[in-house]
């Protein structure tokens, strides 16, 4: 029987597919800070969707990302190359919404997409190995 975190990660893990899904469909129009914003919110709710089946949860988006330093990369549980992108990504994010004088443009978007599949990947995995341990 699965506990109320292992739902709630399920929930977090349909909610990022969406995000990411969103994202996908912002570069195909080039809106690309509007894409830039849920990736971001994609990899930030798998990664919460993790922190939950761990029975761990942060109140604010920095405990998430040190979360992932220092207990997931630190620990060797997620490679540095993983976890690089989403450092970037989130100071990415903040930029896409509130710097009014930048704005993202295709080739780095595209490049955030491939690095945001791939982490959100690798953290899928790893919540699906801890929803398997707990049937």
């Amino acid at each position: 029987m699965l506990s109320n975190n292992h739902k709630s990660a399920k929930i977090m893990l349909m909610k990022a597919e969406q995000k990411f899904a969103s994202a996908q469909d912002d570069f195909i129009k080039k809106r690309f800070d509007s894409c830039v914003s849920n990736l971001y919110y994609s990899s930030f709710q798998v990664l919460t969707a993790y922190s939950l089946v761990k029975n761990l949860t942060f109140h604010k988006h920095t405990q998430a990302r040190s979360f992932l330093n220092k207990d997931l990369v630190r620990t060797g549980i997620v490679p540095k190359e993983i976890a690089v992108p989403y450092n970037k990504l989130m100071d990415y994010r903040a930029k896409a919404d509130y710097n009014y004088d930048f704005i993202f443009d295709q080739e780095l978007t595209s490049s955030l997409l491939k690095t945001t599949k791939r982490f959100n990947q690798f953290l899928i995995e790893l919540v699906n190995e801890e929803l398997t341990k707990s049937k």
